[in-house]
Formats: structure tokens, C-alpha cells, sequence
């Protein structure tokens, strides 16, 4: 009973033209891409965790490989990266319980398309017992906001890539 109810399913899926998301985007982009990200002057630590982030999402969310700039379909530039920590919650006694990091940053995508993006992340997260901020929280907390970010970007790529898709 099952293995028909998943044939049928199957058939209803491939018959109604129906596509995984990250098909459009790769429409659009190609398979390899190159990330190009500008880092921040005033905070270079957070710039491997960007480069980091970046390249993750390129290869886990659009099924995309990374290439070098010259053999690369699309470049991704990244610029103005930039992100802040600042505190949502306070407890009883008043030290920092709850914390939001967001991250921002101006995209810039050329290949097949050419257009610019702003976008942005936000991550909440909360703290040990201490109302102390680590670094690995810290880097956490940027790492997840910019997966956020990133997110916003492949959305408007997808839509990008399933509007020229219809024409």
C-alpha cells in the first residue's frame, strides 16, 4: 500500500512540473561559483567566519561548487559586511540573559545576471550562566546570523532564477 501511495505521489510531483528551489537558482547562477568577500577593517576576526559562512551556504543550500574567480559561472562580492551584538533580556539581577547578533552586508552578483543586494541576519541567543559573552558564543552567534543572511539571498536568487525560468 505504501510503495503505491509513494509511486503515486511520485508521478503527481514529476507530472505537475513540480522543481527543487535550488534548480532555479542554479539556472540562474550555474554550477560553480566564486565568493569574493571584502573584509571589515574595524573587525577582521569576523571575516573568516563571513568567508566561512558564505561558502557553506553556496555549497549546502544551492548545491553549488566552489570554483576559482577565472573558471567560476558567477562571482558573489560581498562588501560592507558588518555586525553587531547588543542585548535583549535582562534576568532578575540584571545581567544580559538574552543577546541578538545581526549581520549585514551589501551583495553584488555577476554572471548570467547582474544585480545588488542588501541583506541581513538576525540570530537570538542566550548566554551561560554568566551574563559574560565568550568568543566561541560570539562567533557562533555572527556565524548563524550571517547563515540568516544568506538565506535572504538565496531566496531572492530562487525567485530570480523561477521568474526567468517562466519567461
Amino acid at each position: 500500500m505504501r510503495l503505491s501511495a509513494f509511486f503515486l505521489l511520485s508521478f503527481l510531483l514529476a507530472a505537475c512540473g513540480y522543481k527543487p528551489a535550488d534548480h532555479y537558482a542554479r539556472n540562474l547562477m550555474g554550477e560553480t561559483v566564486f565568493a569574493d568577500v571584502q573584509i571589515s577593517i574595524s573587525d577582521p576576526a569576523a571575516g573568516p567566519i563571513l568567508i566561512d559562512a558564505v561558502n557553506e551556504a553556496l555549497v549546502t543550500k544551492l548545491n553549488s561548487r566552489l570554483a576559482s574567480r577565472e573558471s567560476a559561472d558567477t562571482i558573489i562580492h560581498i562588501k560592507n559586511g558588518r555586525y553587531n551584538i547588543y542585548s535583549l533580556e535582562t534576568d532578575e539581577k540584571g545581567f544580559v540573559a538574552t543577546y541578538r547578533s545581526r549581520v549585514s552586508m551589501n551583495v553584488t552578483v555577476y554572471g548570467r545576471i547582474e544585480r545588488s543586494f542588501s541583506i541581513s541576519g538576525t540570530h537570538d541567543f542566550s548566554t551561560s550562566d554568566t551574563s559574560v559573552l565568550s568568543d566561541t558564543e560570539r562567533t557562533n552567534a555572527v556565524r548563524e546570523a550571517s547563515l540568516r543572511a544568506l538565506d535572504m539571498l538565496i531566496a531572492n536568487l530562487i525567485f530570480l532564477g523561477y521568474d526567468s525560468d517562466r519567461k
